[in-house]
This record gives structure tokens, sequence and C-alpha cells, in this order.
């Protein structure tokens, strides 16, 4: 099902975990004039996720604004790191109907943060409030209903 949604807080949601600072430039994940943008959010190895549209009016505003530049730091992160929570893909159109996809892991452990993988190769964590350094950690990833 397709649902327009504009910038209100439903995509501030839908980016909580790079939401929060405005642009400053280590990398730009959207191609010139920007068209569209679609959110799809899961979780570790969900067979489904949640799509979610980006209005025309507001997508080039999510292309400046979406992202944390400024506390983005360039790194590189191993398979294992991936995958163990929530997965954010945004695919953004421009107008020429290039695309750019850029994938958002949540990283496991106590304020790890999260895990920027651009469609280029670049790769960027964002630190959430946790320790400095970025320290991973390994989990169990258990049921929906194992949660009480």
């Amino acid at each position: 099902m397709r649902r327009p949604l504009t910038l209100g807080l439903g995509f501030l949601l839908a980016t909580g975990a790079v939401a929060g600072c405005s642009a400053s430039a280590p990398f730009d994940p959207c191609p010139a004039n920007v068209v569209r943008v679609e959110v799809f959010n899961t979780y570790a190895d969900h067979p489904i996720a949640d799509r979610h549209e980006v209005s025309i009016d507001d997508a080039a505003d999510a292309c400046a604004t979406a992202f944390p530049y400024d506390r983005a730091r360039q790194k590189t992160f191993s398979e294992a790191e991936l995958g163990q929570r929530r997965l954010t893909v945004y695919r953004f159109t421009g107008s020429d109907g290039s695309v750019r996809t850029v994938r958002v892991h949540g990283l496991a452990g106590v304020g790890a943060g999260a895990a920027i993988l651009m469609d280029d190769g670049r790769s960027f964590h964002i630190d959430s409030a946790g320790p400095e350094p970025y320290l991973p950690a390994d989990a169990e990833v258990v049921p929906r209903e194992a949660i009480p």
C-alpha cells in the first residue's frame, strides 16, 4: 500500500536513527533535483518492511535535513555488525531518473549508533548518545514473543 508522507512526525519517526542535525556536507546522498524519496523500514531478518513515500514537495528538504552530516565519520563495517537490528533504506530518485540508495543499519550494543552505507561504497558511523569510541557488541536475536 502506498501512502504519501510529509516531513512531519511520520518522517521523523522513519528516520529516527539519523535525524537530529542539519546538513553540513561530508557526503550528499541525493541526486540532483530530487523528485522522489522512498523510505523502507524493517528489523533484522523480518520478512516484511514498511514503505513510505515522501511527498514530492518535501523530497528536496528530506535530502537537505535527514542525515546528521556533522556527526558522521567514515568507517568500514563487517557483515557481522550489520543486520542485527533495525534497517532503514532510503531510495532517492532524481529528475533525470538517477537513483541513490542509502542503507542505515542500527548497530547492536548500548549507545552503538548506526552504520550508514552509501551505494557508492562509502560507509559512515554516527553515534547515538553512547561512549567513544564505537564498540561493537554481540547480540542474541530473540523472537518477538520473548519480549516481556
